[in-house]
C-alpha cells in the first residue's frame, strides 16, 4: 500500500510538471 502511495504521488508530481511542459490551457484539459 505503502509503495501504490508513493506511485500515485510520483505521477501526480508528473502530471504537473507535464502541464507546466505543455501549457495551461493543453495542461488543464489533459487533468481534466
Amino acid at each position: 500500500l505503502q509503495n501504490i502511495n508513493g506511485v500515485r504521488d510520483t505521477g501526480f508530481f508528473i502530471n504537473m510538471a507535464t502541464k507546466i511542459i505543455i501549457g495551461n490551457d493543453e495542461g488543464t484539459r489533459v487533468l481534466e
